[in-house]
C-alpha cells in the first residue's frame, strides 16, 4: 500500500511541473514553430477555439484590413502548397504578463520561399486557463514595399 501511494506522489510532481512550464513565451515560441511547419494541428491546441486574427495589410498608400476566425485562419494553411516554404522571423520582442493574461509585440520579417515578402508587427494576447496558456487574439501589419 506504502508502495502505491508512493508511485503515486511520484507520478504527480512529474507530471504537474511539466504542465507548470508552459509559459506564455514558450506557446509563442511554438506557435512561431508551428506555423512556419505548417502544422494546422499544432497551431490549433495553441488557440482558443473563438481566436480572432486582424491584419492589416499595406502597401504604398493602400491599406486592406482583413479578419479571420481560427478556423478560417487553418484553412488559409491547409490551402498552401507543400512545395511553399513560409518562414516568420522575429527581430523584436515586448512582452508583459501576469498570471492570467500576457501580450507580446513582435516585429517581424516574413519569407515566401526564402525570399522577404514583407514585414510588420504582430501584437498577440494569450490567456492562462485550465489547459494553460492560449492564444485569444492576433492583430498584425504586413507592410510591404509593392
Amino acid at each position: 500500500m506504502k508502495l502505491i501511494k508512493l508511485l503515486s506522489v511520484i507520478v504527480i510532481f512529474t507530471v504537474i511541473p511539466s504542465n507548470a512550464q508552459n509559459t506564455a513565451e514558450e506557446t509563442v515560441n511554438a506557435f512561431f514553430e508551428a506555423l512556419n511547419a505548417k502544422d494546422v494541428a499544432k497551431i490549433e491546441n495553441l488557440c482558443l477555439d473563438n481566436l480572432v486574427l486582424n491584419s492589416l495589410s499595406a502597401s504604398g498608400e493602400s491599406a486592406k484590413l482583413n479578419q479571420q476566425d481560427l478556423e478560417g485562419f487553418l484553412h488559409s494553411l491547409k490551402q498552401m502548397p507543400e512545395t511553399l516554404k513560409i518562414k516568420e522571423v522575429i527581430t523584436k520582442t515586448k512582452s508583459r504578463d501576469d498570471d492570467y493574461i500576457a501580450h507580446f509585440w513582435l516585429e517581424y520579417e516574413f519569407y515566401v520561399n526564402d525570399k522577404l515578402s514583407h514585414e510588420g508587427v504582430n501584437s498577440i494576447t494569450l490567456l492562462k486557463g485550465a489547459n494553460g496558456w492560449k492564444i485569444s487574439a492576433i492583430t498584425d501589419t504586413r507592410i510591404s514595399e509593392k
